[in-house]
């Protein structure tokens, strides 16, 4: 929603500037960077985060992840291109103004190649996987079924009959 379309409900500008939303990014760094420094990478974007008065809600700890297709990242006049990269998210609480300079910082860090802000709601989205447990119990004995069938016997003369009745002459 704009701040034109709040202003119109009644509220300010300064309220609706002041009022902080819920973002979640997600990045991928560099898969040359060693894994040790992949927490310092993390701690650098929640730095910048934490640095614009936000406040991270969660975050997903970088995994190495294979990418779907290659991209190229450009740090110091040099193109790389990878097919891997580690995958990491934050979810933060921020005033909508600063998403920007949290946008700015990161497209100047070398160790991020990608990079995707959202907005989002502050509650757990991602559903849970329940395990099922059956007991095992012993199978039902099997139990013979006894049919009897009782076969009338019918007469001709009656099929005759019932014959002629549905005939109309």
């Amino acid at each position: 929603m704009t701040i034109d379309k709040e202003i119109e409900k009644g509220t300010t500008e300064e309220e609706y500037e002041e009022d902080p939303k819920v973002y979640e990014v997600g990045f991928h760094i560099v898969p040359t960077t060693a894994e040790d420094d992949v927490a310092s990478v993390v701690n650098t974007v929640r730095d910048t985060i934490e640095n614009l008065s936000g406040v991270i809600i969660s975050e997903g700890t970088p995994k190495m992840t294979q990418l779907a297709y290659s991209m190229d990242h450009i740090v110091a006049n040099k193109k790389s291109i990878f097919d891997k990269g580690y995958f990491g998210w934050v979810k933060f609480q921020v005033v909508p103004e600063n998403v920007l300079k949290i946008k700015e910082d990161l497209e100047k860090n070398d160790s991020v190649f990608r990079f995707l802000i959202i907005s989002t709601v502050k509650e757990d989205t991602i559903s849970k996987k329940t395990m099922v447990k059956f007991k095992k119990t012993a199978p039902a004995p099997k139990q013979e079924i006894k049919k009897t069938e009782k076969k009338e016997e019918i007469k001709e003369e009656e099929v005759d009959k019932a014959i002629e009745d549905l005939v109309v002459e």
